[in-house]
């Protein structure tokens, strides 16, 4: 077995367990630069999707972060995803709120819906995940008639930097679920564009790694560093994740 085959093992073992679901919300996006960071996250999400009619797919959904707040616009959402014990979570809090949501166990890399089934998709945190990525691009394009966002760490990048040194001390069940992929643009983008998609737009966020941010656990003073090395043009180029929406070319 690949070392990438049995560390994406590795990660979904831990993802599908009760455990690691209910306390993923708590992990993500506790304290205050974790709340911070949700609420960016959706931000940024809602604001490239723009206002949208017709259905749309949350893949790689978790505990339902970006399902819940379109759901509560008025969306016509459905979230899948691979764990079914992240999906419970998201289910209850769906209804704690008084929504009505589906949600779909899928992988990404085979999803259980007919071509074009949605007009948009969302895929957040997931591609980083994946090691074949590439089925997981066309399955995403494959579901999708008009719009799809997604997210990915770049290579050239701090948060790069960052991924190899987890990876080298792959030694405990603790740093093997914090491992992620990293990608250059290009291969993301020409990937997208051998399916029948046109990236359109692109967001880079910060510029140092999350796990700093998350130590100062003071989100006015991230945004003040991360807004002088935006101001240097340093987030443009070296800045993670990078968030891209593409749309469907006419054929």
């Amino acid at each position: 077995m690949k070392a990438g085959d049995r560390l994406e093992r590795e990660i979904g073992a831990v993802y599908k367990q009760a455990p690691c679901a209910s306390g993923y919300d708590a992990d993500r996006f506790g304290g205050r630069f974790g709340q911070y960071l949700e609420r960016r996250e959706i931000e940024l999400y809602s604001k490239l999707l723009g206002s949208v009619t017709g259905d749309v797919l949350d893949a790689g959904t978790g505990t339902g972060k970006l399902s819940l707040q379109l759901l509560e616009q008025g969306c016509h959402v459905t979230g899948s995803d691979f764990s079914f014990e992240m999906l419970k979570i998201a289910k209850q809090k769906a209804q704690a709120s008084g929504i009505l949501g589906r949600f779909v166990v899928s992988d990404v890399r085979a999803l259980c819906f007919r071509s074009d089934a949605f007009e948009h998709t969302l895929c957040s945190r997931v591609l980083m995940h994946v090691v074949d990525w590439q089925t997981a691009i066309s399955e995403l394009c494959r579901v999708t008639g008009e719009t799809l966002l997604l997210d990915f760490p770049p290579r050239l990048s701090v948060s790069g930097l960052d991924s190899v040194l987890k990876r080298l001390l792959r030694r405990s069940e603790d740093h093997a679920h914090q491992t992620y992929r990293t990608f250059s643009p290009r291969e993301v983008f020409g990937a997208l564009r051998l399916r029948g998609f046109r990236v359109v737009e692109s967001r880079r966020s910060f510029l140092l790694p999350i796990i700093v941010h998350r130590w100062l656990d003071r989100p006015s003073v991230s945004e003040k560093i991360e807004a002088i090395f935006a101001r240097m043009g340093l987030t443009r180029l070296f800045g993670a994740p990078v968030t891209l929406k593409a749309v469907r070319v006419p054929e």
